[in-house]
């Protein structure tokens, strides 16, 4: 078993010294074995110009992403509650329910004042407060890890100057 192996391997070493089996192939099965300068059709590779760092950093406008993505929460809010104020099918004039039965209403019941209304918290406002104070933080937070981080969203992150051609960080 280990001549086995140790057959392949010289096989290998042949190979790639240019020995090689017939046909030019390095172990069997594989690709031939050849010089990486000669690949290009017996052309040598070389360098035509260095290469030089950019003079501005190439990345996308993180302020006008996340400007984006607020527009398009806000808009996409708005049609959700204009789909809404289509889509609901409830009567809500005298004029929509002689409409509907074909016939005029017996009578209306107008807006009668009662009790004063509550000024405590009731579960629906509570439960409005609850999300505000849940999702603002979060949404903060996602900002700042996918965004940008916050304090140089609004300028207070330290500006990078430059030193002897090395960029550095200033500190206060």
């Amino acid at each position: 078993m280990g001549a086995v192996h140790l057959d392949g391997v010289q096989a290998n070493v042949r190979g790639a010294a240019g020995g090689g089996h017939e046909g030019g192939e390095g172990a069997v099965g594989h690709r031939p074995l050849v010089d990486p300068e000669v690949t290009d059709r017996g052309q040598r590779i070389t360098v035509i110009e260095k290469a030089v760092p950019p003079a501005y950093r190439a990345e996308p406008n993180r302020k006008r992403i996340a400007i984006a993505s607020f527009g398009a929460g806000v808009i996409l809010s708005g049609a959700l509650l204009v789909l809404l104020e289509i889509l609901n099918q409830t009567i809500r004039r005298p004029s929509e329910l002689s409409k509907v039965l074909g016939a005029p209403p017996f009578g209306t019941v107008g807006y009668l004042d009662g009790a004063p209304a509550r000024l405590g918290w009731s579960a629906n406002r509570l439960a409005t407060l609850a999300i505000f104070l849940i999702n603002i933080p979060i949404i903060l937070f996602v900002v700042h890890i996918y965004v940008a981080p916050i304090g140089s969203l609004i300028g207070l992150a330290p500006k990078p100057a430059e030193v002897n051609g090395a960029s550095t960080v200033e500190t206060e």
